[in-house]
């Protein structure tokens, strides 16, 4: 099982800094053979195991959005097949690959924000 770490800083950063916004997306997939029946071959599988969207305004106090959801059972999937369409796809939305050690402590970043 390989795992997948995905981050989308906002689309807005230049005009979000002047305002004191802080925005940005983080994804974790992880990859899996599976057996297909319907086709008779082994086929590539991608669920979430980690989404977490964070919007806070450091200068205003009731300004701020916050998604977590966290779990290895979880039924989210992505349809691509392969790694290449899962990079492609995930790239088209405005993320990119980082390696674990960055995603942790981008989530570390999100949770503190959050608290």
């Amino acid at each position: 099982m390989k795992r997948y770490y995905f981050y989308a800083p906002s689309e807005y950063r230049t005009g979000q800094r002047g305002k004191s916004v802080i925005d940005f997306k983080l994804a974790a997939l992880y990859g899996e053979t599976v057996y297909s029946t319907k086709n008779r071959a082994d086929q590539r599988r991608f669920k979430y195991f980690d989404v977490v969207e964070a919007t806070v305004a450091t200068k205003e106090l009731n300004l701020f959005n916050f998604k977590v959801e966290t779990g290895k059972d979880g039924c989210m999937g992505h349809w691509a097949k392969t790694e290449a369409e899962l990079i492609q796809d995930k790239a088209k939305w405005g993320y990119r690959l980082v390696s674990e050690r960055e995603y942790l402590l981008l989530r570390k970043l999100a949770i503190k924000l959050l608290f």
